[in-house]
Parts: structure tokens; C-alpha cells; sequence
């Protein structure tokens, strides 16, 4: 199966609600994580930006950004001590000033919401999503 092109295309009604969110994810992966995660934090904003209607102009932006994060690590063992980044989901909620459980609920709406369409899966594990070390 050819690789999945990822796009950062997003309508314009859509297109300040992905500023608001990446501008949040953008920071925390600059901080706490690294580019590529960065770079599929974007990825994966814009996908559900061109969800209609879009689960994004409802609830609020770092909550999204949280969640989209804590799916991105889930699917690459963020939170995993023997893996590189590595952070400890509290502090991912915390740093997005999110409970923990909201984290959670919003990781699994992200994912419902792509899994249909967007991504391919591999048992538990979303491919596409996959960092190269991970996906290589």
C-alpha cells in the first residue's frame, strides 16, 4: 500500500481555528517534543479542520491541541519511559492547562473522528501517524 500524503491544506473558514491550535502545539513541540511532531501535530490539525462539519469549532483550542498531542503520543509511545521523547501524560495535560481525563476524551474524539477516512490502521496502531523512527 503507497504511503499516505499528509496536507496542511484547510479551508478558509477554518483557517483561524488551525492558527489558534498549531500555535499551541507548534510551542509545546518546540519545547518538550521535537519537529516531527511537530510537523504531524500540523498535519493532523488540518485533516480535522477539513472534517465537515469540523469537531474543532467546538470546544476549546488547547484542549484540541492537547488531545491531538496525546494521540500523536499514543500512537508513539510518548509515554513510554524507554522511548525518546518521553513525557508523563499528567504534564501533557498539565502543560495545556487540561485535566487529565479531558486529554483523554479529546484524544479518543481525534481519533474517532480520523480513524475513518484519514488513516490507516495496523491493529491498535494508526501508520500514518507513526514518527519515522516508529514508521521508518
Amino acid at each position: 500500500m503507497p504511503k499516505k500524503q499528509h496536507s496542511i491544506k484547510v479551508p478558509t473558514n477554518m483557517q483561524h481555528y488551525y492558527q489558534i491550535i498549531t500555535e499551541l502545539t507548534d510551542s509545546f513541540c518546540k519545547n518538550r517534543l521535537n519537529d516531527e511532531y511537530q510537523q504531524l501535530a500540523r498535519y493532523a490539525t488540518a485533516a480535522l479542520c477539513r472534517k465537515k462539519p469540523s469537531p474543532l469549532m467546538s470546544g476549546r483550542p488547547n484542549t484540541w491541541a492537547c488531545a491531538i498531542i496525546h494521540a500523536l503520543g499514543t500512537v508513539n509511545f510518548l509515554f513510554d519511559k524507554s522511548h525518546e521523547p518521553f513525557i508523563i501524560a499528567a504534564d501533557l495535560a498539565e502543560a495545556f492547562d487540561v485535566s487529565t481525563s479531558n486529554a483523554g476524551i479529546g484524544q479518543s474524539k481525534f481519533v474517532n473522528y480520523l480513524t475513518c477516512s484519514d488513516l490507516t490502521i495496523t491493529g491498535v496502531y494508526l501508520v500514518e501517524w507513526m514518527t519515522f523512527l516508529l514508521h521508518g
